[in-house]
């Protein structure tokens, strides 16, 4: 039975999907949408498949950024990346994801998922599917008309923090961010920006006060980003503090875009994915 309806709810959700992109539209939650009340187990059953598991980034501003560059990075790597491009968050966008990039034959042909999640939708998710590892970006009060009051949105990314099974990877320059609390044995990494960026990177509560805002840090980080010496205040450079094996190295290299620049030692390649992904 079980199967059956796995086999209904991804050919309904492809030819609905088929019939919307012949209209001219993306199909980037109706197809999830119809899915889901086919099929309710239907995407724990598929993701099950991804033997590198999921990762889901969540927060206030930026997710679908950074999904894309994480995705881009385990590409790089020769990794095989399932994620929602079209930036849909909500659980009914990656089942219409899933249903996109997933064989008639019910296949999923990735090797990890990289998914971006409102904050609401994320605990959600979390519960139908326990993230391999979970990013939290941010707490900003802009999206107070969602979620009543930013201590609400820490909540919200605190328990989607606390179902990561393996990592969590947070931001130490946020106030709220820096004072989740994952399970113990969970790995916890931090990343930040230098002092010298604070003016273009505040914080929710620095808002208010601008430049003169207190430089903080909630946790060690083992990448942070700086502005490059050599280059404009705009390039931005991210330096990996340790590499895989734990040596340390900060060192100008090469770059790779004109916007968010990688500097890495000129006499070895590029780092690896850090073990902890």
């Amino acid at each position: 039975y079980t199967k059956h309806m796995q086999f209904l709810g991804l050919s309904v959700g492809k030819l609905t999907l088929k019939g919307l992109r012949l209209m001219g539209r993306t199909g980037s939650a109706l197809p999830g949408r119809v899915v889901e009340k086919l099929s309710p187990n239907f995407l724990p059953t598929m993701l099950a498949q991804l033997p590198q598991g999921v990762i889901v980034v969540s927060g206030t501003n930026g997710k679908t950024t950074t999904t894309k560059i994480i995705a881009r990075l385990l590409e790089s790597q020769g990794l095989r990346v399932l994620t929602n491009p079209t930036g849909s968050n909500f659980v009914r966008g990656i089942i219409s994801a899933v249903v996109d990039k997933a064989g008639w034959n019910g296949r999923l042909p990735y090797d990890i998922a990289v998914f971006e999640q409102d904050e609401a939708h994320a605990v959600h998710f979390a519960r139908l599917i326990k993230p391999r590892g979970v990013l939290v970006l941010n707490v900003m009060r802009d999206q107070m008309d969602r979620f009543g009051e930013i201590d609400t949105t820490l909540r919200l990314l605190e328990t989607l923090a606390k179902s990561a099974t393996e990592f969590a990877v947070l931001n130490a320059n946020d106030e709220r961010v820096s004072t989740i609390l994952v399970k113990d044995d969970v790995k916890t990494v931090w990343y930040a920006h230098s002092k010298a960026l604070q003016p273009e990177f505040l914080t929710d509560d620095q808002l208010y006060h601008g430049e003169t805002a207190t430089f903080a840090l909630g946790g060690t980080p083992l990448v942070v980003a700086r502005t490059s010496p050599s280059a404009p205040p705009q390039v931005l450079g991210v330096i990996y503090l340790k590499d895989i094996d734990g040596k340390p190295f900060v060192k100008d290299g090469r770059t790779v875009t004109p916007k968010f620049t990688q500097w890495f030692p000129a006499d070895r390649p590029r780092p690896p994915v850090p073990s902890w992904l």
